[in-house]
């Protein structure tokens, strides 16, 4: 793939040989980092909460000296928003829109193409010839596991436990966003759908690493069966509290370190004085993978109600102005954790950062899920009594659960926050950002002796 001129202004790095692979027991302790280290992330780059958590985490590396290059599109990474101009190295390469992505998630029979698979691990292959990081931090993008392993570079895989299913300490739940549940859940009731339903999930994602297999087999890899198995790293740091994301017999090259949460670094609006308090605050975020039609459902729902309601499209809804209820405030981006302290309420796609800022405010939260990964934050908020839990078919469909939802929380305001406060606290236990860049530095300091 032909450098840009952005490519040929941020990367300037010389050569160096690739290190060798990991040895895979660590040891635990404090930091024992003698010498600075090339770092290339590669995050999912179309998805703000992927390219977020890694924005925070090498801000954290770069202050202790070590050179840090990004790779994927510049939809975010050229967001003044998301990184500041310059702060680090950008290399622009192909990554999955962010729309086709969610298609396949969403969509059992969706398989990605193998032809622009290949195409992304030879633009990856050429990349790590030219940048030749001594270790690539890979936040789900899932062909760099396959060329960083073909080029000898050690990979440290920033995950969410709910998607570990080797490891998770208790059994998945029937995923609602799944097109069979409603049926099932009629034919089998509840229980039997749990029972049920997750093995048929997991055989639809196998089949949907289908090209992943067949690719690996054409450059000489072992090929992984499911996605979890592909995931893992030579290191891997979970991102996700213990009650969050319960986890039991990790391997010696895991390590819990709590939650990475991005928020834009912008200041709030001039319109946050101005609203209206004399009614019950609700703050709307979809991060930037929810779907035009949940922002003009939630406008249609809510607009004119008797609440004050402030809304973060990431982009995604870019209706008239004169579309916007009286009693809404609409904002591309929003610093999340002060709007939700100002908030009675937040409704969510389910992603985990949200999560985490909705635990850290102690906000109680309703979650609409689009997909797979989102239900499991859903299904935690519901079963800690912090939230509740729809998808989006069910609004689309009845956008009445969505008010119903809103007036059960608010009527039982108080004991939804008492129990959000008990995640709370144990989210509090957590400073992940220095506690990762630790164990990233021990690690390379272990490649360094092996």
């Amino acid at each position: 793939m032909k450098k840009t001129d952005g490519e040929r202004e941020h990367i300037g790095l010389s050569a160096q040989k690739p290190s060798s692979p990991p040895h895979p027991l660590l040891n635990r302790g404090r930091r024992s980092c003698r010498r600075t280290y090339r770092i290339l992330f590669a995050p999912a780059s179309n998805i703000l909460a992927h390219v977020g958590r890694c924005v925070v985490l090498a801000r954290e590396l770069k202050a202790r000296g070590h050179s840090v290059i990004f790779a994927g599109t510049p939809k975010f990474l050229r967001d003044p928003a998301v990184v500041h101009p310059g702060e680090f190295r950008l290399y622009f390469i192909d990554d999955y829109d962010a729309k086709e992505g969610l298609e396949i998630l969403r969509k059992v029979w969706k398989l990605p193409r193998e032809e622009f698979l290949r195409e992304h691990v030879q633009s990856e292959l050429k990349m790590l010839d030219e940048v030749r990081p001594d270790v690539v931090i890979n936040d789900f993008r899932l062909t760099m596991y396959l060329s960083a392993r073909l080029r000898g570079i050690p990979v440290i895989s920033l995950l969410g436990g709910r998607w570990l299913v080797q490891y998770a300490a208790k059994p998945f739940k029937a995923p609602r966003t799944h097109p069979l549940y409603p049926f099932m859940k009629r034919v089998l009731g509840e229980k039997g759908t749990d029972a049920v339903v997750p093995p048929i999930q997991r055989w639809a994602i196998r089949y949907k690493m289908t090209p992943y297999r067949r690719l690996s087999r054409a450059y000489g890899l072992k090929p992984k069966r499911d996605l979890w198995d592909l995931l893992v790293g030579e290191y891997n740091l979970i991102l996700d509290t213990e009650l969050f994301g319960p986890m039991t017999s990790l391997p010696e090259n895991f390590r819990q370190v709590g939650p990475i949460a991005w928020t834009p670094h912008i200041p709030l609006p001039d319109w946050i004085d101005t609203l209206d308090r004399t009614r019950p605050i609700i703050y709307i975020t979809m991060g930037s993978t929810g779907h035009a039609a949940l922002f003009e459902c939630m406008m249609e729902v809510l607009g004119d109600a008797d609440y004050t309601v402030i809304m973060t499209t990431g982009g995604q809804w870019q209706g008239p102005r004169d579309r916007v209820p009286d009693n809404f405030r609409v904002a591309k981006y929003l610093p999340g954790e002060p709007v939700m302290r100002l908030s009675d309420l937040v409704i969510f796609h389910g992603g985990a950062g949200t999560g985490y800022q909705a635990m850290a405010t102690g906000t109680p939260a309703i979650v609409i899920a689009t997909h797979l990964e989102q239900e499991f934050v859903g299904q935690i908020l519901e079963e800690h009594r912090a939230g509740l839990f729809l998808t989006m078919r069910q609004v689309l469909a009845k956008p009445v659960k969505l008010r119903q939802a809103i007036t059960t929380m608010l009527e039982r305001l108080d004991a939804y926050r008492a129990e959000m406060k008990k995640l709370q606290e144990d989210f509090q236990r957590y400073d992940p950002v220095p506690r990762a860049a630790d164990c990233i530095e021990e690690f390379m300091a272990e490649v360094r002796r092996e």
